[in-house]
C-alpha cells in the first residue's frame, strides 16, 4: 500500500479532517472518476457492429472489407485520434453514426478515487487510519 499516496488522496475529502475514517475508506474505493481505455478489444467492436449491423450493411463491399481487416489484423484498436485503424473506423462509418457513438461509449469507464491517484489496492479502514499518521 502506498500510504503517502492514500494520504494525499484523504486529505483532498471536502471535509477533512474531520471526516470519519468509514466515510473516507468508502470515498476513496468509490468508483467516481471517469476513465478512458486506450484500445477497444476487437470483441468489443464486433458486438458493437453487430448491434448496429444495418449500418454495416449499409456500408460499400469496399468498406465491409476494410473493416474487417481491422478487425482481423491485431487484437484491439487505439482509442487515440490519429490511430490508423481508429480513424478508418471513423471515416468509414461517420462520426455521428450509431456505431461511433457506442464505440464512444464504451471507451469510457469508471476507477475508484484510489485507483486514479495511483493505490491499486483495495483500500480498507486500517489503511486510511494508517495513512493519517503517515
Amino acid at each position: 500500500m502506498d500510504y503517502q499516496a492514500l494520504k494525499t488522496l484523504i486529505q483532498t475529502h471536502p471535509q477533512f479532517p474531520t471526516v470519519d475514517d468509514a466515510t473516507l475508506t468508502a470515498w476513496v474505493n468509490e468508483e467516481a472518476i471517469n476513465a478512458t481505455k486506450t484500445s477497444l478489444s476487437n470483441e468489443e467492436i464486433l458486438a458493437v457492429i453487430i448491434s448496429n449491423r444495418a449500418e454495416f450493411s449499409a456500408l460499400s463491399v469496399n468498406n465491409q472489407q476494410i473493416v474487417r481487416d481491422i478487425l482481423y489484423v491485431g487484437d484491439s484498436v487505439p482509442t487515440a485520434a490519429g490511430a490508423p485503424a481508429r480513424d478508418a473506423l471513423v471515416s468509414i462509418f461517420g462520426g455521428g453514426s450509431a456505431t461511433i457513438q457506442a464505440l464512444g461509449a464504451a471507451i469510457s469507464f469508471q476507477v475508484s478515487r484510489a485507483v486514479n491517484a495511483g493505490i491499486i489496492e483495495q483500500v480498507r479502514q486500517g489503511d486510511v487510519e494508517f495513512a493519517r499518521t503517515v
